[in-house]
Parts: C-alpha cells; structure tokens; sequence
C-alpha cells in the first residue's frame, strides 16, 4: 500500500480539533436504580448493532454497568470494575496491567481477544495488537456507562473481537447546564487520585473535559510469598502514576473527542528487579472527529475519522543493579469507519460499513547488553517507511421481523491484511569497526476473509426472550507476532487466528422484581498463536511466537437480579466454564482456567443521601502455564518441560461501600470503599513471563479508599 504521511495527517487532526472546538464555546443517563428489572431488558445499548437497541432485542449477552452501580459498589480502577462482570476473572503476572480472561480463555498477550473502546475509539495498542489497562487509564469518575458484550461480534467490530466488546462511555452525562465537579480520592498503598470534571451546554454546543492524576506504591511482599528464592520482596517495585486528560464535544451533527493519556508503571518480566523495577512510561494521544446525519427517510449515516500516536518505553531492571536495558516501540495509526442505517420496511433494518485501519509508523528497538548476549544488543525492527500495515473490511448486517416475537439477524465482513515489508537489523562496535547487519522480510498479506454471524430471536411475550447465536472470527497477526517467531517458520509468516462460536441465550422477567438470564456457550478456537519467552541452557534470552494452539471452552451461566425489598437489589451470578487444550495434538487440562465462577452484589438505599454496597466474588482454582518445550534441547523426543508452577487455589473476596450524599455540606458526597475485606490471599497462576514466581503472584490484600465529591 502506499505510504500515507503522518506529520500531515497530525496537522489534519489539529486543524480539524480547532475547527469544531471554535464553534462555539442530550440526555442525562437515568437512574436505572429506580427502573423495574422487567424495564432493564428494554434499556437500550449501542455496542452492538452500533444503533440504539433494546437488550433483549440485540443478538448477544450484554451486561450494563451504571454510574450510579460504580458509585453505590465504590469501584476505584476499571480493572475492579471488570472483574466483578459475570463471566469475567482477571490474571497479573506483573509484566503488564491485569488481562481478562473470557468465558474460559485467558492469552499471555493483554487483552488481545476483546475489543476494549472509549466512547467507541479503540484503545488498542499497535504493535501488539492488544488493549492494556496502562492505556486505557479511564477514572471511575469518569465513567457514565460500560456495555460489556460478550459473544461473537467479528462482523461488527472485526480482529481482536473474539469473545466480545467493551465499550466505556464518558461523554452521555452532557446537560443543558453545568456540571462540574471536584474529587479527591487517598487509600491503602499511596494510593491518591486528583480529578476534576466540567461539562456545559449553550447554543447547541456540547461539551464535557476531565482530568485526573493517580498514584499509588504497589503491593509490597517478600519474594518467599511467591515460592521464590530471590532475596528481597516487592516493595517499591510496583509503583504506578498516571495522568489522564478528554475533551468531547459536540456541535450539531459534529462530533469530537481528544484523549491523552500518560503512564508510568513498574512491571516484572521474567525476574524481579534489582532497584525500583522494570519501568514502562506510556505516553498516547488520540484525536476522533465523527459526523452523524439523519434524511427525512429514515436512513442514518455515521463516519468517524481516529488519529492515534502511543510512544511506550521500557527501562529493564534486572539481574543486578548496573543493568542496562531499554525497548522503545513507538507508533502511529489511522481509523476510518463509515456506517449506513436503513428500514426499507417496517419489518427489516439494514447496517452496511466500512472499516479502513494504517498503521503510518512502527518499530520495536531494543538493546539488552545487560544479558551479554549479542542477539539483544542494538536490534531494530522497523516497518518499512515506504510501507504502511494496512486492513480494510466490508461488512453488513440485516435485521429482519419474520413474524410476531421472532427475528433473524444475520451479518457478514469480509477483511483483508495487505503485505508489507519490514527489516530487521542489529548495529555493534569491536576492535574496528561499526558493523551493521540487514535482513529484509516480507509479510504476504492474507486473502479476503469472509466470517459469518447469525442468530434467531424469539420473543412471544414481554416477559422473556430465547437468543440462538452462531458467529465465526479471525485475529490477525500483530507486527510483533510476525517480526519473532520461532522454528522453521520465516518472520512475517505467521497465519490467522480462528474462531467458532455457539451460544444460547434466555431472559425471563415474570414480575417487575425479578429477572434471570442463562446462557450456555461453545467456542472452538483454531491456529492461535501463541507465545514462548525464556532462557535457553546457554542463559540466552529467547521470546518468540508460533501458530499452535488449539482449544475448546464450553460453558453455562446464569445471573439472578431481584429486588427483596423496595429499596434493594441483588444480583447473583454463577459460571461453569471447562477448556479441552488440543495443542501439539495433546489433550490436557488448560492453564489459567478456573472452573468456576460466582459473583453477588447487594445494594441497599436508606434515603436519597445513603446507600451501601456489598460485593462478593469466587474464582476458582486454576494451572499455571504449560511449557512444552523439550527438558533436553538437543533431544525432541525427551519429555516437555511442563507446567511452569503449582496450581493456584480458588478464593472467595468479598466487599462493601457506603455512600453518603449531602456530606457536611450539600455538594458534598462521601464514599468509603473496602476491598477484600478478610485479607484473603488472590494468587494468579504463573506465566511465561512469571516463571519467577512458582506459587503465583499476588493481588492485593485489604484495601480502604476513601472519596470526597464537591459539585457546582
């Protein structure tokens, strides 16, 4: 593809940013507390069919998570938010932010198998084609609403959306007047957050701004806590500072958001640091315009245009203290989404769109000396500057009334990867010269995919719905896939990852108090790729990626929303999930999958100014990493290394919140957060990239935040 210059498409950015900004300097989300459970399967969500639809009548699980929920269950980061959502577990290993583990299926690479958006901008990471929590960086203050849609939305959404969408909406709180408000936020850890928050409308312009700053010094435990022999613990070494900035804004059928995001984390890979840790600074910024119109027939037409640069950077820590070590992997992308509503009837509703994805500008640098190993001295991976990653895709989707209380919705995308070239060099110095190695790859692109979704709908009364869904999926290779591979493959020669999905569905709500949702789900998932890092015998650092896995999840669920008195809710929620591991044609028990899963919320409101919440979680046992490699590296046939650590136990956490409204002053709000209230350990299995922790590594243990609001 020809090369599309960044430097002029940031200048497009800015002058489109000013442009709608100097304009000029809808609704408010209701209560759903107040709602029947019969009213919440008729709330309508977006994330689906990109069009607003009710819950029951969109071809997925959904689960809507409030503002006020995050505010009566006192949630204070986006990762406690998600692992409460039924279906959900989270896994740290310390190497990156947490990860999700879906309906059975966890990857070493964060977040790759689900498509994670702010306000319906991807927050995906370029090179390796995943969502971290590092670059997401969303407050909790900030959040009005977040769908989570978990089931097959490739024909929707495309790569990356295997298991579902999240999508996290801070912009639905704009008002036809002001609305600011100031927190502060200190607990457990250091943790401290500063965040302030405007929103005004005049003249038919909208607009909301937050900024926030967060800290906090990590969990502190002895290395031993970890089943390891390294002396010390990891006190200081998982410290975390964050700093978070959006702007949207809206003026007729315009719209605009801006999003700057900056990190600095510590992480652990492979080993613990020496001093303060590995540090990683993350610095993105994103820029989206976005144009809707409605025609007198009906028809609607959505476009949006995303500009993103994110510059991560890595400072290793380890081994000694006079280590040396860095990775920087900077890069810049493009989005293009153009959709098209229409009803031609009033039994049938069509959605055509367009997706056109570049990735201008990338590269992996590193240079380790600190290994001694001349194969991680001075290396550059580096996408041709003449060359551009690019995917486009074609899709639609017909939603068709076959007759009273039953529908067919029915989707089609096609996508394709072109090639591009790469290079890979390595620069070192001896007695003579500078000497520098070349090697040129190519990746050959892939043939026109084509994934199908459908689903029957049947909704004989307003009290219940039956959903049967099929969808199949693809996942692309990333550039950091393709550029390390190992074994006899070439770089660049990595294949599609696939997916089949089975699923069923059935809500019924018999009263205004009670509702109740099963679902059982199957997913065969073909060709993935997957990751190996390490040492060898010699104590050479090796990472490297091959297409090899395959797997089966099967599973139920069933959730259970009631109101046992008037001013309650409870909400249960139970997961069965198992997962067949076919990988290398074996069939053994699959890591990171915890059998069982239970979640329980209870809110209580006294009056308008008190409420409180409590949480309860369960997340069952699960093995740690498999490593089929050879224990004898110059003999196939010996026996594999195996699993990588012990089997971490299930555990039972369990929370509460209390929110006071009208605080001291009127405008002031106070809320008191606790998690793990009993102090339980929450081990997480151990990784390729926490072989350094045989037992597991450790969420944290009891946690007090405490949150003043002052509003004007």
């Amino acid at each position: 593809m020809p090369k599309i210059s960044h430097r002029y498409l940031r200048i497009l950015c800015i002058s489109l940013v000013m442009l709608v900004a100097t304009a000029h300097a809808d609704n408010q989300e209701e209560s759903l507390f107040n709602l029947s459970l019969e009213e919440l399967i008729n709330v309508k969500v977006i994330s689906v069919t990109r069009q607003s639809k009710r819950i029951k009548d969109i071809p997925a699980s959904v689960v809507l998570i409030t503002r006020e929920e995050i505010e009566l269950c006192g949630y204070a980061s986006l990762a406690e938010i998600l692992e409460n959502v039924p279906g959900l577990y989270l896994i740290d290993d310390y190497s990156e932010e947490a990860s999700l583990g879906v309906r059975g299926f966890w990857d070493d690479t964060t977040n790759k198998n689900v498509v994670i958006m702010v306000n319906g901008v991807r927050q995906l990471q370029n090179m390796e084609a995943n969502y971290t929590f590092r670059k997401i960086l969303v407050p909790v203050e900030a959040i009005d609403l977040i769908e989570v849609v978990r089931g097959p939305m490739y024909v929707m959404y495309g790569t990356g959306a295997f298991f579902g969408v999240i999508n996290i909406t801070t912009n639905e709180h704009l008002t036809t007047g002001k609305a600011n408000h100031l927190s502060t936020s200190v607990g457990s850890r250091g943790y401290v957050r500063l965040l302030g928050r405007s929103a005004d409308s005049e003249n038919g312009f909208r607009y909301s701004a937050t900024a926030s700053l967060t800290r906090s010094s990590g969990i502190g435990r002895p290395y031993s806590h970890y089943g390891s022999e390294h002396a010390g613990g990891t006190n200081d070494q998982l410290a975390k500072d964050e700093r978070f900035f959006e702007f949207n804004g809206t003026f007729g059928n315009l719209s605009l958001g801006i999003h700057h995001r900056e990190s600095r984390s510590e992480v652990m890979f492979l080993m613990p640091g020496e001093d303060d840790g590995t540090q990683v600074q993350d610095i993105t910024t994103d820029f989206s315009v976005g144009y809707r119109h409605t025609f007198d027939s009906g028809s609607e037409l959505s476009s949006t245009f995303t500009y993103s640069h994110d510059e991560p950077w890595w400072n290793f820590d380890l081994l000694s203290s006079d280590f040396y070590g860095v990775q920087s992997v900077p890069s810049s992308v493009i989005n293009l989404e153009t959709l098209w509503f229409s009803s031609p009837g009033e039994y049938m509703h069509l959605t055509f769109g367009l997706h056109y994805r570049s990735i201008l500008q990338t590269s992996n640098r590193y240079d380790l000396p600190g290994f001694g190993s001349e194969n991680l001295e001075n290396i550059v991976f580096l996408l041709d500057p003449e060359d551009n990653i690019t995917s486009s895709a074609l899709f639609s989707q017909i939603d068709l009334k076959l007759r009273p209380g039953v529908r067919l919705v029915a989707g089609l995308r096609a996508e394709k990867m072109y090639a591009y070239n790469f290079e890979h060099s390595r620069a070192w110095l001896d007695d003579d010269s500078y000497n520098v190695v070349r090697d040129r790859y190519s990746f050959p692109g892939t043939d026109l995919g084509l994934a199908p979704q459908l689903a029957v709908l049947f909704n004989p009364a307003s009290d219940h719905v039956l959903k049967l869904m099929f969808g199949q999926g693809r996942n692309y290779p990333s550039f950091m896939e393709n550029t390390k591979v190992s074994g006899s493959t070439e770089p660049g020669d990595l294949e599609t990852e696939k997916i089949t999905t089975l699923e069923a569905n059935y809500i019924l709500s018999p009263s205004p108090d009670f509702t109740a949702s099963v679902s059982i789900f199957r997913n065969e998932l073909d060709n993935l790729i997957q990751r190996s890092a390490g040492f060898d015998d010699n104590g050479v650092y090796f990472s490297n990626f091959r297409n090899q896995g395959e797997m089966i999840t099967r599973g139920g669920e069933i959730t259970v929303l009631t109101r046992p008195v008037a001013d309650a809710r409870l909400d249960l929620s139970a997961t069965y999930q198992q997962v067949d591991d076919l990988t290398d044609n074996a069939d053994r028990e699959a890591a990171y999958v915890p059998d069982w899963l239970g979640y329980g919320k209870l809110s209580y409101r006294f009056d308008d100014r008190r409420t409180v919440g409590l949480q309860g979680r369960y997340v069952g046992s699960m093995l740690p990493a498999w490593d089929p490699t050879p224990t004898d590296v110059e003999n196939p046939d010996s026996p594999p290394i195996g699993r990588l650590g012990k089997k971490t136990p299930g555990y039972l956490t369990l929370g509460a919140n209390v929110r006071w409204l009208e605080f001291i002053a009127e405008s002031v709000a106070l809320n008191v957060h606790v998690a793990n209230i009993f102090d339980v350990d929450i081990r997480y299995p151990t990784t390729y990239a926490s072989v350094w922790a045989p037992t597991g590594t450790l969420a944290a243990g009891r946690t007090f935040v405490g949150t003043i609001t002052y509003e004007f």
